[in-house]
Formats: C-alpha cells, sequence, structure tokens
C-alpha cells in the first residue's frame, strides 16, 4: 500500500475513535440526567427550584375543591397538615420536614390561615410561590 492510503487509514480510525467516544460520552450523560430525574419527586422538593419553574406535584384529586375555614382546621397536625394561603388551600403534610426554615415554621400554621405569616415571611416571591403551587389542593370559601 502507499502512503497516502496508511494516512487515510489513520485518519478514518482516529475518526471513528472519536465518534465513537463522542457518542459514549453523550449517552452516559443523558443516563445521568434520567437517574436524576428519578430521584425528584414531591418527597424530595427543595429550595433550589429556579424562579421560573412550577413544579407540579400534586396528585390528590382534591384539588379545586372548596373548603371552608372549619374544615381546614381539621386538618391540624404534624400527619395531616393543611393550611389556607391568600385564599387557597395547601396541603402541607409532605413539607414540614423539608422547609428549609424549618419545621416549626410551617406547623404554626396547620389549620389555618396561614396568608399573614406566609406574607410577612415570603412576599412576593416567585420561587416560593411556584413551591407552594405545587402542594395545593383547593380553594377557601368566602
Amino acid at each position: 500500500m502507499n502512503k497516502k492510503v496508511y494516512i487515510a487509514l489513520i485518519i478514518c480510525i482516529i475518526l471513528a475513535f472519536a465518534g465513537f467516544y463522542l457518542f459514549n460520552n453523550k449517552t452516559q450523560n443523558t443516563e445521568q440526567v434520567d437517574n436524576n430525574s428519578k430521584e425528584i419527586s414531591a418527597d424530595s422538593i427543595n429550595s433550589n427550584v429556579s424562579e421560573n419553574s412550577n413544579p407540579s406535584i400534586s396528585t390528590d384529586s382534591n384539588v379545586s375543591k372548596t373548603f371552608t375555614i372549619e374544615e381546614v382546621a381539621t386538618y391540624n397536625t404534624e400527619a395531616n397538615c393543611y393550611s389556607a394561603i391568600n385564599g387557597v388551600v395547601y396541603d402541607l403534610t409532605k413539607w414540614i420536614n423539608k422547609h428549609p426554615g424549618g419545621d416549626r415554621n410551617i406547623l404554626r400554621i396547620c389549620g389555618l390561615d396561614g396568608s399573614e405569616t406566609f406574607n410577612g415571611q415570603h412576599g412576593e416571591s416567585k420561587k416560593v410561590g411556584n413551591i407552594l403551587a405545587g402542594f395545593e389542593v383547593g380553594v377557601l370559601s368566602n
């Protein structure tokens, strides 16, 4: 064989190895993303949710249900914690132990209208509002 054929053969081998490496590396990154996605659930919401995300984690069939404040008041324990915030009712039970400010801050609004407490601490934070939206179970009746 002549010199040009050897050079062409070497270039093809190098390109084949480079292509294999790039394809294999991309597949590993995709698998890593898939594995990371599996770890995110309603039980693992954290304070790193981006400002523009909207986690919709509620699978409760009570979404759009109307609650009276008396009904909300019956959900006043760590095992079953609902709170009305700005006219919307949230099931905060799974959030109690994940709240970055500590569980006591959620426990003190279980069964109550927590609007004043929530607004005083979080104001109009889109990030916090997006997290809270994932726990919505209904609306508060007038």
